[in-house]
């Protein structure tokens, strides 16, 4: 069996041998003809790309990130590379949106170009021809796939301007609004410290308490702390949840702190442990309530704007800085050649599936030739006959 085989093989290999002229002429021809065929019909591509690095420092949120994390111990040791992500999802958002293909193809004349009547076709097509990567080292890369080196070069660098000019307005715009925010914050924290150091002076005057008893004062400033911190912890959410979104997990985060700490504060102040080192505030005297009531609405709104003025401060500059956002590692150069279509490649493809059918072709013309199964017989016989039986 094993015999038969081989010389079967072999047949086959002598017939490929008794028409290796043919085949390869075959070959040669398909070669040849796919790739005039792919020259002189399919358009030729050239790819230019740009890569870039999202500066840290020209961030417009950036100065304010970093003061919410010097004030809070709740902000995710992952901050940083979570917001370049989202760095990098806007940055795709504006080089694929509406508006920048349309100021592209306004600035190219990319219609007309292309050879495209209908302008959303246009938009298309346009959109299908650049390309974004984000790199393993946190690179933006930009590349964009056109008719001549020139041009592929131009649009890329169009490309990155019109990003950088975007991303600066947009964090321009948020800083503004943020400014905004913090401003009205930081008004309201102003007259409301005013007003509690007016009621604690009135308070004062009208009961000749000036400060509280030796027993009563450890309690009273450490309370005061506590309720102060607290205030400042739900501004800081408020502040966190404007900047980042209720959402968020660095909002998530502080909310969470914010409500152990708020469980916390509660439970010392109803405590009836006298044993503790901070008794409840039930067992203050009334007079000394009252002053701990005035005393801590001062600490409070003190400690609050001693957070906010900082961050105001912040959003302000914020608001004028306009230094691009992304450093250009690479420029988009003219490429020295084209990257579509691979004519070699799919040529070579192009003629080795010729060969094969060729081949297939020859091996079942022998076996029907030389095959002795009356099957294979009535098969040869009535193959191209097409009359009633």
């Amino acid at each position: 069996m094993l015999e038969n085989r081989k010389l079967e093989l072999l047949d086959y290999l002598v017939l490929l041998v008794r028409w290796k002229n043919v085949l390869i002429s075959v070959f040669l021809l398909s070669l040849t003809t796919s790739y005039l065929i792919i020259r002189f019909t399919v358009e030729s591509e050239f790819t230019a790309s740009s890569i870039m690095i999202p500066s840290a420092e020209a961030n417009a949120m950036s100065g304010l990130t970093s003061l919410l994390k010097d004030f809070s111990a709740v902000m995710p040791s992952g901050l940083g590379s979570s917001a370049k992500e989202s760095e990098m999802d806007l940055y795709n958002t504006v080089i694929y949106s509406r508006s920048c293909i349309d100021s592209l193809i306004k600035k190219f004349d990319l219609q007309r170009l292309y050879k495209i009547k209908s302008r959303e076709e246009t938009i298309k097509s346009v959109r299908k021809k650049i390309k974004t990567e984000i790199t393993m080292e946190n690179a933006f890369v930009v590349s964009v796939h056109s008719k001549t080196p020139q041009l592929a070069s131009d649009i890329t660098n169009y490309l990155v301007g019109y990003l950088n000019d975007k991303i600066i307005q947009l964090h321009v715009a948020k800083a503004r609004d943020n400014s905004l925010f913090l401003s009205e914050r930081y008004e309201e924290i102003k007259k409301s410290l005013a007003s509690a150091e007016d009621s604690l002076e009135a308070f004062q005057e009208k009961t000749g308490i000036f400060e509280a008893t030796q027993q009563a004062h450890a309690t009273i400033e450490s309370f005061a702390k506590l309720e102060s911190d607290l205030a400042v912890k739900q501004v800081e959410y408020s502040v966190l949840s404007k900047v980042y979104g209720e959402n968020s997990p660095t909002s998530s985060n502080a909310k969470i702190s914010l409500q152990e700490y708020e469980k916390t504060v509660n439970r010392l102040k109803n405590s009836q442990d006298r044993s503790s080192v901070v008794v409840g505030l039930s067992s203050l005297p009334q007079k000394a309530k009252y002053y701990y009531k005035y005393y801590r609405d001062v600490k409070i709104f003190d400690e609050i704007l001693g957070f906010i003025v900082p961050l105001y401060e912040q959003s302000k500059f914020d608001e004028q800085r306009t230094v691009p956002v992304l450093q250009v590692i690479d420029a988009a150069v003219p490429p020295e050649k084209k990257s579509f279509p691979p004519r070699t490649i799919v040529s070579l493809v192009i003629a080795s599936l010729s060969l094969l059918f060729v081949v297939f072709f020859l091996i079942l013309r022998n076996l029907l030739a030389s095959s002795t199964n009356p099957k294979i017989s009535l098969i040869k016989k009535d193959l191209f006959h097409f009359g009633n039986s």
